[in-house]
């Protein structure tokens, strides 16, 4: 327990970790400062003339002709016309919370590896690991003690600011906007949504601080994350989109789309852009790679950490 809390000291201590902090807060206060000053409530009068405008462009809509070689799919319904498409943007907050958690999710994320993998980079590169094991000489303990910390720390930062990111965006719609129909199970799926998002931003700042201590630098675990996203996410992308194959069941990206998304949906093809499947993925497939990925790291990291020499 004293390893834990001189660990979590050192975490909120260092520079680095209070600049990411700031800057995600920074990144939150200003989408919220723009929603809020684009959304705005209309007046009466100003829905009432939406409403008619709508319904005049539904009537326009269906006198239309229509083409009659046509696909079925590809008409359109004229009922999507509605007073919303006449009206200034308003801040739904039913609608919009889910993708606004998704960005606070990806913020998360994105400071879990940096600050995860800055600390043990750093702890290498100084010399603090080899001070420290010569007062705690419990090789596996000080390391599962470090990724404890990293991930207790990850968690209480990605609490707090999911709070604060919901109470901001209801005093929005409040205020500015509108709430919707809030019913029992919006509240479920949007702190499932919430639980979603911070769990992945738990294994993110895992696989980052178990990286930077098989390389022993930061710099490593940022140039592996940075070579799978131009090797294999971008490059092999474009080289099997030139094969005119369809890989997307092969990326990583798309099992954390579908853990974050709930499900993702992949066409597979006999031939490319014909005899098309549509494949499923759900949360829990994106969960199951996403959660063994972070295992595998972590016992290369703890299992490395154990046999070599650490001076």
């Amino acid at each position: 327990m004293r390893l834990l809390r001189a660990e979590l000291t050192r975490l909120f201590a260092r520079r680095f970790t209070k600049l990411m902090l700031l800057a995600v807060v920074a990144a939150l206060g200003i989408v919220g400062t723009v929603t809020a000053s684009e959304t705005q409530r209309p007046a009466p009068a100003e829905a009432q003339r939406a409403e008619a405008d709508a319904a005049a462009a539904q009537a326009q809509c269906q006198q239309a002709p229509q083409d009659p070689n046509a696909p079925p799919g590809d008409s359109f319904d004229c009922d999507q016309i509605t007073s919303g498409d006449y009206l200034p943007y308003v801040l739904n907050f039913r609608d919009q919370m889910p993708d606004l958690l998704l960005m606070l999710a990806g913020l998360l994320a994105l400071f879990g590896y940096l600050v995860g993998a800055s600390v043990m980079g750093a702890e290498w590169s100084s010399g603090e690991m080899t001070n420290l094991l010569l007062w705690r000489p419990e090789r596996i303990r000080v390391l599962l003690g470090k990724l404890t910390a990293v991930a207790f720390g990850v968690f209480a930062v990605g609490v707090l600011l999911s709070g604060a990111w919901l109470g901001t965006i209801w005093l929005i719609a409040r205020y500015r906007g509108e709430f919707g129909q809030l019913t029992e199970g919006f509240w479920i799926s949007l702190g499932l949504d919430a639980a979603r998002g911070l769990g992945l931003a738990l294994c993110v700042a895992l696989v980052g601080a178990a990286l930077a201590s098989l390389g022993r630098r930061t710099a490593a675990a940022l140039g592996v994350v940075v070579g799978y996203l131009v090797v294999w996410e971008i490059g092999a992308r474009i080289v099997m989109s030139m094969l005119r194959l369809l890989p997307d069941r092969y990326f990583l990206s798309t099992y954390v789309a579908a853990f974050l998304l709930k499900k993702v949906e992949l066409y597979e093809c006999e031939v490319f852009g014909e005899n098309c499947d549509i494949v499923v993925v759900p949360w829990q497939s994106g969960l199951a790679v996403v959660a063994s990925l972070t295992m595998l790291i972590v016992v290369a990291a703890a299992w490395s950490f154990r046999r070599r020499d650490v001076a």
